[in-house]
């Protein structure tokens, strides 16, 4: 951002800068810049801010990998560098709206809609089959008296991490519309 500004108050008086002669540079120091913001407001919890500057840099990036006088390799490091801010710019967006979405939650519900995710779920649904049937298992774990009953209450908890999970998304689609 302050590139931009000196590149004005430069031009008003007449002279070029150094760093002008060589436009991908600028694009890189601001797009590193903005990163750093990123991260910066990623340790203070905003992440629409966030997100707003990785986007930004994403957006240099992409103009710095466009020049043609860089060498095949260095466009292609600049192309995987706009991906990544892209991919973080996204997430800070899923972040900010997972916290709009549950800031009037109570401690429990928030902590169960932030944190469950498709791999949990995934994975009491899995240990449900092994509970409740025992030639799966060799008989290990089937031969527990209390095991199928166990694997029921395995499935249960799993029907209810999908019903979280399809509810998580539909909020989250919700809000992430707004912005």
């Amino acid at each position: 951002m302050t590139y931009v500004v000196e590149r004005k108050r430069v031009k008003e008086r007449g002279r070029a800068p150094e760093y002008a002669r060589n436009a991908s540079q600028i694009n890189l120091e601001i797009a590193n810049t903005d990163m750093q913001e990123g991260h910066s407001y990623i340790s203070v919890k905003d992440y629409r801010n966030a997100a707003k500057s990785y986007r930004h840099a994403a957006s240099f990036y992409g103009e710095a990998s466009r020049d043609p006088k860089l060498h095949k390799d260095d466009r292609e490091h600049l192309g995987l560098l706009h991906d990544g801010a892209m991919k973080k710019a996204k997430d800070c967006l899923h972040k900010a709206a997972l916290e709009k979405v549950t800031i009037h939650m109570n401690p429990i519900k928030r902590w169960i809609v932030k944190y469950i995710r498709f791999e949990n779920v995934l994975g009491l649904f899995i240990l449900s089959i092994l509970f409740s049937s025992p030639s799966i298992t060799g008989a290990s774990i089937g031969s527990i008296k209390a095991s199928s009953y166990l694997g029921l209450i395995i499935f249960f908890l799993g029907i209810i991490g999908c019903y979280i999970l399809v509810w998580k998304k539909h909020l989250l689609n919700r809000v992430q519309d707004q912005y």
